[in-house]
C-alpha cells in the first residue's frame, strides 16, 4: 500500500516527483476493527512528522492511496476522488 499527497511529507523522498510512500501493516490488531467487521485487522499506517512552518498557511492535505499488483510494478489507484484532510 502507498499513500502520496500535495505536501512532500508524503512521498516518497521528500519531492512531489519523487512517487508514493510506502506504507506497512499495523504492529497491531485494533479492537474496534474487529467489532465492526467481526474479524482481526491491521490496518496500513505510515509516520508522517509536520512542521507548522511546512504547512504555510494551508488548512488542508489532499492524499490518495494506492497499491502494487502482484509484479510490485503495476499499482491501482483509487477510482475515488483524492481525499482531504482539514487541519
Amino acid at each position: 500500500m502507498r499513500i502520496i499527497g500535495s505536501i512532500p511529507e508524503l512521498t516518497k523522498s521528500g519531492t512531489v516527483g519523487s512517487g508514493p510512500l510506502k506504507m506497512k501493516r499495523a504492529k497491531k490488531k485494533f479492537r474496534w476493527l474487529h467489532d465492526k467487521y467481526g474479524q482481526e485487522m491491521r490496518p496500513w499506517e505510515t509516520l508522517l512528522k509536520l512542521s507548522v512552518n511546512k504547512i504555510d498557511g494551508t488548512n488542508e492535505i489532499i492524499y490518495s492511496y494506492s497499491n502494487s499488483g502482484e509484479n510490485q510494478k503495476d499499482f491501482i489507484y483509487e477510482r475515488e476522488p483524492s481525499r482531504i484532510m482539514e487541519i
